[in-house]
């Protein structure tokens, strides 16, 4: 065993350490007790988040407006209480006892809108919120991924290897394509491909108030079925107060990011304007991936005491050069920043890259969002959408035939020309359009919502032939293919949480999806073809939460899930060879404590899958590589979740989700040159690719003085398969990633926030690679494998200013 596996391993059982024997430490300090009480109605007010700022001590308010929270400190104390249907407050008192009347708020508030999809504690969905706080603590560039990557199960990738540029995320394995993502309750998965290219939204976390994660099937909600998860995204939310805000970073490969922020407070006691425009840019890990990117958001709209009226407006463009090949297995040890992008022979002979290998697109998203309280039990919101897309990627194409573009052969020179080498262009011009809305009625004992969403996709997908080698096509640029695509959906939801006890409450979930695909036209390898399928999808959920003391929560729950193929499903097959849709039942179960010093949470899940759709290497009958259909697989683990606050200015934070991921009977189609005819290789239950039986995170928070905080972060990542065939050939190596951040914050006379922001990623140099495929072929009796990566930066910085005025 080598030095630095041998450390990889003893750091990651010292972080498994800590989290298991940190609770151990608990110690006895001053705590405070009181109740919280709705100033209009007398009434309790439950889960107010209280707070003693520039501390670690925090806790919840219970069923009956409870709370107790322990503190070090024993005078002078200050208390910041925060609801979302209240207005914060903040209280300075010596008592250990106390009563506090809230005021509700003056203004309908945002998050009714989103409300509808999200989960609390009556829900028994397993689930981790973030606040703009935990953001603003490492939003100094990367996407968002990267700044969730302290969340349980979650394994993030970069492209570049910087976090900059195209990104994707896991959560239990499950890719993007599998994990619903919604803003402001709004669908933003690609509605063929299902993917989402966080890289078409830059900075969004400038643009945020909170993020709610789900775990497995979760509740209903807008856009593709969530079979790892879903990621719930709420925009700013109303400022009363006018601001103007400056961040500025910059860091190793010439990353920067450029933010600047407006808000208008609330004017003539009703209407309010929120905004901010980024520029970041980055040379990248990885040769040549450079990364260019512009967006803004900008908000407004009316807000009454009953009802309100919001636009929000997100635009985002992008350029990065591409470097979604990966880095040739062969090429990892000599030089693992190779890109192999582009690369073609010059006149010379010579090896050199196309210097425009590059992808270009810009979305914008345009919202308009409507509520209304009708009384103190209802209200409902009303939303309308749409989505504009347009981009390119452009690439170096070597020695292609004719054929591959429906050309006709060419004479040159008495010569006949029957292949080139070309520079084309693939696009998408796509909308994505619809009308959303939510009823909400809540009292003492039940919780109603009831939802529905239509929305409409067109996408036009075509080529172009830029240039020809040895001008090989005169009349260029010329289109050589167009396909036309629609999609259709309709879903319509229920929820109900009801309470049978005081301390246990019953929750009920059904979704009816309804979707109409169909495309038509020329496919970019030159072949013609129209299809069209439609799928019906119920997907009921239920469960319930017991609550055997106002700070501990037991839950269960079982749903389903149901999910139509995606686009290259439809594509690469027939009606007859077509995939059939995928379906999930996930049951979870866990137990949580609030208290003040502590906060645990552990979560056991089974994901047990029906025709899950994975790459096997077979060739259907188009003569092409397309998923298929296993009968049985499935994904079962336990999470674990901890925070525990050692002294008032040290707080420990750690999770880990030790899993199983099995495919049960595997085959596996290799191609064989000789014969022409796939060798099929059976196996047994394997494990399933990209799904790590280990992820852990581990976190201490120092908080020295008030206006300093370091943390120092680690995150472990267990082995992963390139494919399913359990080869250790085809692998990810397991790796730990240690991550330094400081963050120095005070207030001058001239600024209300002046901040420096340092983060040190990957502190301890590691070399590790986050993603990768592989392929194999058979030629001369003998059977090749190739392996691809995407290695990641080694130790590297960011560090910014923030000033708010």
């Amino acid at each position: 065993m080598t030095k630095k596996l041998s450390g990889l391993i003893q750091r990651f059982y010292l972080c498994l350490g800590l989290l298991v024997f940190i609770p151990l430490l608990i110690s006895a300090q001053h705590t405070i007790h009181g109740v919280l009480i709705d100033e209009s109605s007398n009434q309790p007010v439950e889960g107010a988040l209280i707070r003693i700022p520039d501390s670690f001590d925090q806790t919840l308010s219970d069923r009956a407006g409870r709370f107790s929270l322990a503190t070090s400190k024993s005078s002078g104390i200050t208390l910041y209480i925060s609801h979302i249907s209240f207005e914060k407050d903040t209280i300075q008192s010596t008592d250990t006892q106390m009563t506090i009347r809230l005021r509700p708020v003056t203004y309908v508030n945002q998050e009714i809108t989103v409300s509808a999809t999200r989960a609390d504690n009556s829900s028994p969905i397993t689930y981790t919120n973030i606040s703009k706080t935990d953001l603003d603590k490492v939003n100094l560039g990367q996407d968002l991924p990267y700044l969730l990557n302290s969340t349980p199960s979650l394994v993030v990738t970069s492209d570049a290897g910087t976090g900059i540029g195209y990104t994707g995320l896991r959560i239990r394995g499950s890719d993007a394509t599998r994990i619903n993502v919604t803003i402001n309750g709004i669908p933003v998965n690609d509605a063929e491909s299902h993917q989402l290219y966080w890289v078409d939204l830059p900075d969004l976390a400038s643009a945020t108030e909170n993020i709610q994660i789900q775990r497995g099937v979760g509740t209903s909600t807008n856009g593709a079925g969530a079979f790892g998860g879903s990621v719930n995204i709420q925009t700013l939310s109303l400022s009363q107060q006018p601001y103007a805000s400056l961040r500025s970073s910059v860091g190793s490969f010439n990353s920067y990011k450029n933010t600047i922020g407006f808000g208008s407070g609330v004017v003539s006691d009703h209407f309010a304007i929120d905004g901010n425009m980024s520029i970041i840019g980055s040379d990248g890990y990885i040769d040549r991936a450079t990364t260019k990117l512009k967006s803004f958001f900008l908000s407004g709209g009316y807000y009454g005491k009953k009802s309100s009226l919001k636009a929000v407006i997100m635009s985002g463009k992008e350029n990065t050069y591409q470097a979604w090949y990966g880095v040739p297995e062969e090429n990892l040890k000599s030089n693992r920043t190779f890109n192999p992008a582009g690369m073609y022979l010059n006149q010379g002979g010579d090896t050199a890259f196309y210097d425009n290998q590059t992808d270009n697109y810009q979305q914008d998203n345009y919202q308009l969002h409507y509520t209304q309280q009708i009384n103190k039990a209802w209200n409902f919101n009303l939303s309308l959408h749409g989505t504009l897309g347009k981009g390119y990627y452009e690439e170096y194409s070597a020695g292609d035939d004719f054929s591959k573009y429906s050309l006709p052969i060419v004479i040159i020179n008495a010569d006949t020309v029957t292949n080139s080498d070309f520079i084309r262009q693939r696009w998408l011009d796509n909308t994505f359009y619809g009308i959303i809305g939510s009823g909400n009625y809540e009292n003492e004992k039940i919780k109603i919502t009831i939802g529905a969403g239509a929305n409409i996709y067109e996408g036009l997908h075509f080529g172009e032939l830029l240039w020809s080698k040895d001008q090989a096509l005169a009349s260029l640029p010329l289109k050589y293919y167009t396909n036309e695509a629609q999609k259709k959906e309709l879903n319509v939801y229920g929820k109900i949480t009801g309470k049978i006890f005081d301390n246990l409450d019953a929750f009920t979930d059904i979704q009816l999806r309804k979707i109409d695909y169909s495309f038509d036209g020329r496919l970019s390898n030159g072949d013609i073809a129209a299809q069209s399928a439609s799928n019906s999808f119920l997907n009921p959920k239920l469960g319930l939460v017991y609550s055997p003391k106002s700070n501990q929560r037991i839950y269960v729950s079982a749903g389903i899930a149901q999910k139509e193929p995606v686009r290259d499903d439809f594509i690469n097959s027939t009606s007859l060879s077509r995939p059939k849709p995928e379906k999930l039942t996930d049951y979870e179960g866990g137990y949580q404590l609030y208290s003040a010093k502590v906060r645990f949470g552990l979560n056991i899940y089974y994901m047990n899958y029906k025709d899950q759709l994975i790459l096997t290497g077979k060739i259907n009958d188009v003569g092409e590589y397309t998923r298929q259909n296993v009968p049985k697989s499935y994904r079962s683990g336990i999470e674990l979740e901890i925070a525990y606050t050692i002294t008032s200015k040290l707080l420990f934070e750690g999770n880990i989700s030790l899993s199983k991921n099995k495919i049960k009977n595997f085959d596996e189609y290799i191609d064989d040159y000789d014969t022409e005819i796939q060798v099929l290789r059976t196996y047994g239950t394997v494990n399933i690719a990209f799904s790590p039986a280990v992820v852990s995170m581990a976190r201490l928070s120092w908080n020295p003085v008030r206006s300093l905080n370091v943390d120092l972060t680690g995150k472990y990542v267990g082995k992963q398969y390139l494919d399913n065939t359990e080869s250790m050939s085809r692998s990810l190596i397991a790796y730990l990633t240690t991550d330094l951040g400081l963050r120095y914050t005070i207030q001058l006379k001239s600024l209300r926030e002046f901040g420096l922001n340092i983060r040190v990623n990957n502190l301890m140099n590691t070399e590790y690679s986050s993603n990768g495929y592989t392929y194999s072929y058979i030629y001369g009796g003998e059977m090749s494998t190739f392996n691809y990566f995407y290695p990641q930066a080694g130790r590297n910085f960011m560090a910014g200013i923030n000033l708010l005025f």
